[in-house]
């Protein structure tokens, strides 16, 4: 086990050493696509009514209505979309984490219900990834998730991740750190829009789409500009707390494809950590 070292630096409001976080989860992937993923969007629990005023801010700004998602891109709004990711990067206190992965993952399942258990498996290891790595050797840090349904029968299925989540971290780490897991319609919760779009700007690197012209690719180079890269298609170092991208190789296939780990040269400075041993 290895906790995180808080590394002195010019910011005072260092997200990981927060004691209580709100993580919005959100999943993104069509049929016709390579990559899916997960996108979790965190803040400090004490910042959710900041995160409301912010996004009701850029709303009115920009006349923009209704729900923010990736797939209402368009170059009418595209101006309004560039404006979240400013605040993105500019608010220390968001972070977003995310895993990509192979569809063959999910098209090897053949029931509904496979393909469920299949995409919460995912869900469940990054959420045991980045909890363990933030907690480091405290028990003290509290988390509470918030999920967009998914299209499934599955019931109460928040509560079914909820404990497999938890009885593998108290295995990890001696104790059950989340507190609270629920489903989250995305149209009520600006947390899962904001995992929503970032998410999208991962993925359609991913799936080869930022070649293109047109306003979403426009906005996928734009967030990876934050990063001081070109694309979003590279994993990016397991420290990076800011913006952090986990490729998820399915062992089954033959060989994995051609991913890089890129270093990020933050275009709004970052403060950095690293881990250390007990």
């Amino acid at each position: 086990m290895s906790r995180i070292e808080h590394i002195e630096g010019p910011e005072i409001d260092f997200p990981p050493e927060y004691r209580n976080y709100l993580i919005y989860c959100d999943e993104s992937g069509g049929d016709s696509q390579a990559y899916h993923g997960w996108g979790t969007f965190w803040i400090p629990a004490e910042r959710r009514g900041d995160l409301a005023q912010v996004l009701r801010d850029l709303k009115r700004k920009h006349e923009f209505q209704g729900e923010v998602k990736w797939n209402r891109i368009g170059y009418r709004n595209a101006p309004f979309f560039r404006d979240i990711c400013g605040q993105f990067f500019r608010n220390n206190w968001m972070m977003f984490h995310c895993l990509a992965f192979g569809a063959s993952v999910l098209r090897r399942e053949l029931s509904e219900d496979g393909l469920v258990e299949a995409r919460l498996h995912h869900l469940n290891a990054l959420l045991q990834n980045k909890i363990d790595l933030f907690s480091g050797s405290g028990r003290d840090k509290i988390y509470h998730v918030r999920v967009a349904p998914l299209p499934s029968s599955y019931a109460k299925e928040d509560e079914q991740i909820h404990g497999i989540t938890n009885a593998q971290l108290r295995g990890a780490m001696g104790h059950a750190p989340i507190r609270t897991m629920l489903t989250r319609d995305s149209r009520e919760s600006a947390g899962v829009q904001f995992a929503d779009f970032l998410l999208g700007s991962v993925l359609a690197s991913w799936n080869e789409r930022t070649a293109e012209d047109g306003p979403k690719a426009g906005l996928s180079r734009y967030v990876a500009k934050h990063l001081g890269w070109e694309d979003l298609r590279a994993d990016t170092r397991p420290q990076e707390w800011k913006f952090n991208i986990w490729y998820h190789h399915d062992p089954e296939q033959p060989s994995p494809p051609s991913v890089e780990t890129r270093e990020c040269n933050w275009l709004v400075p970052v403060q950095p950590y690293r881990r250390v041993p007990k």
